[in-house]
């Protein structure tokens, strides 16, 4: 069987996992942003989404999910799918070839939430976890309700560092990590905007 065919579709639904590319791409993305397609991995796994297919980010589950009144979430996600639409990145194919892509092809809004077509690659980093696409498991009633900006991407380090029983970061690799601003070069920016209002927001929550 092929190996991008293989992967275990199920796992518990309490618990949501993404590839790790996923998250190296996260930069300058937006809570909502993340949080979408953070929604999107297990929807996709389980239909096995291709291009052709839509996958519904309901506005209810999104406010269920995220700790937030439901007339406020439908707003967020129509914002944060617009973004997404108009977001790319770039990656080296098995040819050793840069490409740019896009991540989604089009959104389409519902009565009941956003429906969603992802590009090829996307839907492969969304959809395939194994050995050969390392992935990190979240809890998904505290990834979804982190708010702060900076806040999911402190937890998906923490989280794949687990079984380390914690991680080292330097200021350099904190700019790459997470696509920072060069006006947080400034220590008092960094501390206020991203270091104390994150980990305030994760100390004590379960892992």
């Amino acid at each position: 069987m092929n190996k991008e065919n293989s992967y275990d579709k199920s796992y518990p639904v309490t618990t949501m996992a993404i590839q790790n590319k996923v998250t190296e791409c996260f930069k300058s993305m937006s809570v909502d942003e993340k949080r979408i397609l953070i929604m999107a991995s297990p929807i996709a796994r389980n239909v096995d989404a291709s291009e052709q297919d839509q996958i519904l980010i309901s506005a209810q589950q999104f406010a269920d999910d995220c700790g937030i009144k439901v007339n406020s979430a439908y707003k967020q996600i129509e914002n944060a799918s617009k973004k997404l639409v108009d977001r790319s990145f770039s990656y080296v194919n098995d040819r050793g070839k840069k490409v740019y892509s896009n991540w989604v092809i089009d959104a389409t809004y519902e009565d009941a939430g956003i429906s969603l077509r992802f590009t090829s690659i996307v839907l492969v980093m969304l959809k395939i976890l194994d050995k050969y696409n390392p992935y990190t498991r979240y809890k998904k009633d505290v990834v979804l309700k982190l708010k702060k900006d900076y806040s999911i991407d402190f937890y998906h380090l923490a989280k794949k560092n687990q079984a380390k029983n914690g991680f080292e970061l330097t200021l350099d690799e904190m700019f790459t990590e997470f696509g920072l601003p060069e006006s947080y070069r400034d220590l008092r920016n960094l501390k206020r905007r991203v270091l104390k209002s994150s980990l305030d927001e994760l100390m004590n929550l379960p892992m």
